[in-house]
């Protein structure tokens, strides 16, 4: 079997020149992507609510409880056993201890393109690293305290694990490929198709030189995996019912306009170069096959098409409202085999690898700035928020936000004494994760933010001051939320119930609150607009005790 294709000698000058400069292209890229890493780390300020969440999931008194709330996140057990061993290390007792774990895990993912690459080629993950390095995506969200970056890493390093024990199977390589096949899948839920691909590429390879034995081994390899799973099937079933708050039956057409958004979060110019990649990579890799019968090129381009196709398939029937990291595994799989077929494709007289690396080259040089843009883009500024209401605040004054998952990292960093909830409200212990079964559990009451408007109305009447942490709409609702609701539903566009609890908030401030006074929160540099909050403060008006706070209209 073999795993590179067979190069000219590189007595050709104009091919030395060629390898040369790819390899410089390649060093330089990585050295580009790991200034934008540091820079992010440096920049990217406090936990929002999702890494506040899993920071909360991790450092649980016991593992047990973490065991007992894993419905309430995004991830298998291994992410947080990881989290919790740095934290319990003393590396991550600040914000700033959190951030240098996300920066090793960019760092990793970038040693591990270079580690595959070795492996598969002896040359330089110019490919790969291009791709994932241009896209803001995976430098935010894969170096945010979240399990994307980790199981990102460990997918990757599967992907070439894979691939040497189908080169050279021998009963260690095989338990290396098992190993990193299920701390893959224990990190990132996600990992699961990039194993079925990596294993079904595999055994491809091996079945076509009549392997069957290491064929089949490979085939087990991602079977004892996927067994593993089969623990989580009581964290599924415990969050079957409430999970339909997350659902968004958007069809295919919604995942394409998501993945679009995940590959150009950097530069439009990214948009056609994925595109472009996923459709003709493993075309590619076949052509390359046919002619040279490469073992990598059938490896590549038969793991891009499983991968690409299953990764569809499951976020497809996972249903859920899309957000950028959702294709992060993807993106991965894509990189991966793309550049896996880069490799396997003969360098000729080095015309096509110079062609590659300076469009690698190129596409740097265009994004480096938007990406250090996003490097230095904060992920919250609620903590800023929490500290200016934790000092303004007063003794009867009244603390609201309009989101409750916000909620989580409010708790985390508001040490005040005043009283504040969410909307919906939610009991005191039941805001450090998200727990998404009392609110959907609150959506089916007719009465379940009566507490909150009563406190607002009653904070108002007492002369004292309501701080809203969200965003107010201009202007303030006038239309009763009876009237309001009719009318929506009128016009078949029913709103959800998050949506109505935050009209009818507001139509309660409109009729109660007679001077309203925006707090300016400027950090001087850019927020992630996924929790970019605003501070508002309302007083009451002359005689607002005799208006009644409106009652909750039925559907």
């Amino acid at each position: 079997m073999s795993s590179y294709p067979v190069d000219p000698s590189l007595s050709d000058n104009r091919l030395r020149l060629a390898i040369r400069f790819e390899w410089m292209v390649a060093l330089g890229i990585t050295l580009v992507v790991a200034w934008l890493d540091v820079n992010y780390a440096q920049h990217a300020g406090a936990l929002w609510r999702d890494e506040a969440n899993s920071f909360v999931m991790a450092t649980y008194p016991s593992l047990k409880t973490t065991w007992g709330r894993m419905q309430f996140d995004s991830f298998p057990m291994l992410w947080y056993v990881v989290l919790r061993s740095w934290v319990r290390a003393g590396l991550g007792q600040t914000d700033t201890g959190l951030r240098a774990f996300g920066l090793l895990v960019n760092v990793g993912i970038l040693a591990i393109l270079w580690l595959n690459a070795w492996r598969m080629s002896r040359r330089p993950p110019v490919v790969a690293l291009t791709l994932l390095g241009t896209t803001a995506a995976v430098m935010m969200f894969c170096g945010s305290l979240r399990g994307y970056g980790l199981g990102l890493a460990l997918g990757l390093w599967m992907y070439g694990a894979v691939w040497q024990y189908v080169m050279r199977p021998t009963a260690v390589r095989w338990t290396i490929g098992a190993v990193a096949a299920t701390l893959a899948c224990h990190t990132l839920y996600y990992n699961c198709v990039f194993v079925a691909a990596a294993c079904l590429a595999g055994a491809t390879v091996a079945a076509s030189h009549r392997r069957l034995r290491v064929a089949a081994s490979v085939i087990v390899l991602g079977a004892v995996t996927a067994a593993t799973l089969l623990i989580y099937v009581p964290t599924f079933r415990g969050s079957s019912e409430w999970r339909a708050i997350y659902v968004y039956s958007g069809g295919f057409r919604w995942l394409w306009f998501k993945f679009l958004e995940a590959t150009t979060l950097g530069h439009p110019v990214m948009r056609p170069i994925w595109l472009i990649v996923a459709l003709c990579a493993p075309l590619l890799g076949l052509l390359t096959w046919v002619r040279t019968r490469c073992d990598l090129a059938s490896f590549a381009a038969t793991s891009l098409i499983i991968g690409v196709a299953g990764n569809i398939l499951f976020l497809h029937l996972l249903h859920y409202s899309m957000q950028p990291w959702y294709f992060l595994c993807l993106l991965a799989i894509v990189a991966a085999g793309a550049d896996a077929v880069h490799c396997a494709v003969a360098v000729g007289r080095g015309y096509r690898v110079a062609g590659v690396a300076l469009t690698a080259l190129v596409l740097m040089v265009i994004l480096v700035s938007p990406l250090y843009t996003w490097s230095t883009t904060r992920r919250t500024n609620l903590d800023e928020v929490a500290r200016v209401v934790g000092e303004s605040v007063t003794a009867g004054d009244y603390i609201i936000l309009t989101d409750w998952t916000s909620g989580v990292t409010f708790q985390r960093y508001y040490h005040g004494a005043v009283a504040w909830q969410t909307l919906p409200p939610l009991p005191a212990d039941a805001h450090d994760i998200h727990r998404s079964d009392l609110v959907f559990n609150l959506m089916r009451r007719a009465d379940a933010i009566r507490a909150v408007l009563d406190s607002v109305a009653q904070t108002l009447r007492d002369g004292h001051r309501v701080f809203y942490i969200g965003h107010v709409p201009e202007p303030l609702p006038s239309e009763h939320p009876k009237e309001y609701l009719v009318r929506r539903l009128e016009q078949h566009d029913p709103p959800t119930p998050v949506a109505l609890w935050r009209y009818e908030l507001n139509y309660t401030l409109h009729e109660l609150a007679g001077h309203r006074m925006r707090v300016p929160i400027d950090l001087k540099q850019p927020i992630s607009s996924y929790e970019d909050v605003e501070l508002d403060v309302f007083e009451a008006m002359a005689g607002s005790q005799q208006v009644s706070v409106p009652q909750r209209p039925s559907r």
